[in-house]
């Protein structure tokens, strides 16, 4: 009985305020779309890099065929994915807009049984 009601008092005061708030699908749903927007952001970064360390390294070939090959090559990979963060963009707004859906704002707490 003791470590019974141990563990419910470690059980409710480890979950901060914020969470108790939010069903199982909710939470689930708030996490699809964070990943989907760090992972926006972190290849949008990603791809900045590239294109910085491509034209840096160009910049600093003097000239030599060899690195011009590599930092050409770092910039299409650049522009590539450019290209493909663009490209999902577009896809994502023509399916909410021919569907009537929103993939930005995900709900799949009718996919999990609500808990208090």
């Amino acid at each position: 009985m003791i470590v019974a009601s141990t563990l419910y008092a470690l059980e409710n005061t480890a979950t901060p305020d914020i969470a108790k708030n939010y069903t199982f699908g909710q939470f689930i749903s708030g996490l699809v779309r964070a990943g989907i927007a760090i992972g926006i952001m972190v290849a949008a970064m990603i791809l900045l890099f590239m294109l910085m360390t491509g034209g840096i390294g160009w910049i600093t070939s003097s000239g030599e065929r060899g690195k011009i090959e590599v930092a050409k090559k770092k910039i299409y990979a650049g522009l590539t994915g450019m290209a493909v963060l663009l490209l999902l963009f577009i896809i994502i707004q023509l399916i909410q807009a021919a569907f009537d859906v929103s993939l930005v704002n995900i709900n799949l707490e009718n996919f999990f049984l609500n808990t208090p």
